[in-house]
């Protein structure tokens, strides 16, 4: 709660700021940094649901917000990678809100749909709901984890893992064949040895099962599996053929996978940074003025008392040539300024 400040009550961007710097005075623990505050509504005097407070008159402002927290050596190892790379952070947005902005369409936001990244790294689910993200897990295994088993099971090195993934990998091993071989680049032999599908895709299969059911479990709490916008899938570990049925054998919900339509961008791997660009572009402008950004506009000077400043002419000089009738006239006369030259110079 923060009290208006300005002496006829009318609420100002300075307002707005200071409510929220009063929000982010609270105990947070010590190893965690405060990341965003992401308002979702103000209350003047008891009145809530307002977006924007500014231009109204109240005495008391509230704000009833998100406060989102993460730890300080993440926070901190992140900033100053991307420091080193010559780059100047100008804000930080939480990876599910960027993503949910282009992957889910407003009424799955309103009505609450679940949000899976598969990364590489780490495997996010996120509850979005009246617009708003409710829930967030992160399980600590990804797409590369998948290719780490597959390496150390067919005993090849993780760039021949990935690869094989990426052309005869399948998440359902039921829906393979056991009589269909590939060649696999193993260490210690010359030659390859040759692997059927669904050997491949049972070492696959196990480990995206353990990632859901974790997922599944973590969901559960919240119950958020009786939302009724299902599941979305994205990241690029979701672009392995079969995951998806898998998904809705295990959650047994509906699932669907967001691609992106932008030319030379069509894979769930690309859904980051899209959602990110969509996103920051459709921040409001209170979020900026809680930031601090706001552009105060200049004073606007009527077209009749502007003194318009006439550009200067610069007149190039003008070269006067002798010009000749013909070829004959111009060599007679070369010829008879050089006899007068050579006549001076001996007189």
């Amino acid at each position: 709660m923060y009290a208006v400040s300005s002496e006829n009550k009318e609420i100002t961007d300075k307002d707005v700021q200071n409510v929220f710097a009063a929000a982010k005075v609270r105990s947070v623990p010590p190893e965690r940094e405060i990341i965003s505050v992401i308002p979702e509504e103000f209350i003047v005097d008891g009145f809530d649901g307002i977006r924007d407070p500014r231009g109204m008159i109240g005495v008391r402002l509230e704000l009833y917000a998100s406060m989102i927290t993460g730890p300080k050596t993440i926070i901190h190892n992140i900033k100053r990678c991307v420091e080193k790379a010559g780059l100047q952070i100008e804000d930080m947005v939480v990876q599910p809100l960027a993503i949910s902005s282009v992957a889910m369409n407003k009424g799955e936001r309103d009505f609450g749909t679940i949000l899976i990244d598969m990364g590489g790294g780490q495997t996010s689910a996120s509850v979005m709901h009246d617009d708003q993200l409710k829930f967030s897990f992160v399980d600590p295994e990804g797409g590369d984890l998948v290719t780490k088993d597959i390496s150390i099971i067919l005993n090849t090195t993780l760039e021949n893992a990935e690869r094989v993934k990426r052309e005869y990998g399948y998440a359902i091993s039921e829906d393979t064949s056991d009589e269909e071989f590939f060649p696999v680049e193993t260490i210690g032999k010359e030659e390859p040895v040759k692997v059927d599908e669904k050997y491949l895709s049972e070492i696959i299969e196990a480990r995206l099962v353990q990632i859901f059911e974790n997922i599944k479990r973590a969901l559960d709490k919240v119950e958020a599996r009786d939302l009724p916008g299902g599941i979305i899938l994205t990241g690029g570990a979701a672009a392995l053929p079969g995951v998806v049925d898998l998904a809705k054998e295990i959650f047994e919900i509906n699932v669907k996978l967001y691609i992106p339509e932008q030319m030379g961008m069509r894979n769930p791997i690309y859904a980051t940074s899209i959602g990110l660009i969509k996103y920051v572009a459709g921040l409001d402008d209170i979020y900026r003025v809680a930031k601090g950004k706001v552009q105060t506009t200049g004073k606007v000077i009527p077209l009749q008392s502007k003194t318009v400043k006439q550009p200067t002419v610069i007149e190039e000089p003008v070269y006067e040539t002798e010009t000749y009738a013909d070829e004959e006239n111009y060599e007679e006369s070369l010829v008879g300024k050089l006899k007068r030259w050579f006549n001076n110079l001996f007189e």
